[in-house]
């Protein structure tokens, strides 16, 4: 009976281990994001457009020498100087890029806290048929971007640290906020922490190796009295 009650408290404590592990690493984790979208801060007049620079090669599937139908939609020709531009290998996401079909023309707000003139641009909106998609492609083909900021004559006036938008764990959990003031270019990224996945795997290889050894002790008691 003794034996058969340790047996059930052993296995009553892994079960509960295992689904303290799941229910806190599902705690811990943050929704996924579907869409890429940049917030602009500390804005200057000059300011016009935004564009994300992705490096990516004339030889990719996703690359197009010129994407027409955005670059009309935003006021650009093949004669502008921009669409040769490049920085470092990164060149336009939104006139290079196939299925690029985002604005890029900066509408301006100020904030409700302080004068910080900002903006915030969906460069895969939702209500674009393919968004899912191209999503997964911008992953694929160009995990590090940075942010470029135009002016009214589509001269580059700013350009933003290199972002990272895909790592080997984790994932992009939110927004891309890019300080145009002080050149800071931040990332809502989610990594998750395994520390406690660890521990309770741990923890629970030493109460099974605790049972084991208790039920062989009993095992050799009992054979010993028989002896």
């Amino acid at each position: 009976m003794k034996k058969n009650s340790m047996a059930v408290v052993i296995i009553a404590l892994i079960v509960s281990m295992l689904l303290s592990s799941q229910n806190i690493a599902y705690a811990d984790s943050q929704p996924k994001a579907r869409t890429i979208t940049i917030h602009l801060t500390q804005l200057t007049d000059d300011a016009y457009y935004v564009d994300l620079l992705v490096k990516i090669a004339d030889s990719d599937a996703i690359y197009t020498a010129f994407n027409s139908e955005n670059a009309v939609r935003n006021g650009f020709d093949e004669r502008d100087s921009y669409v040769n531009y490049e920085s470092e290998g990164y060149i336009s996401y939104s006139l290079h890029f196939i299925n690029a079909d985002n604005d890029m023309k900066i509408d301006k707000y100020k904030s409700d806290y302080s004068e910080d003139i900002r903006a915030d641009i969906e460069f895969i909106p939702f209500n674009y048929p393919d968004y899912d998609e191209n999503f997964d492609l911008l992953m694929q083909y160009s995990p590090k971007i940075r942010v470029a900021i135009l002016n009214e004559d589509k001269e580059v006036i700013g350009v933003s640290d290199v972002g990272t938008i895909k790592k080997d764990k984790g994932y992009l959990s939110g927004g891309i906020t890019y300080n145009v003031s002080s050149n800071s270019l931040k990332i809502d990224y989610y990594t998750p922490n395994n520390t406690f996945g660890i521990i309770a795997f741990v923890f629970i290889g030493i109460i099974m190796i605790i049972s084991v050894t208790l039920v062989i002790r009993k095992i050799v008691k009992r054979k010993t009295r028989k002896i």
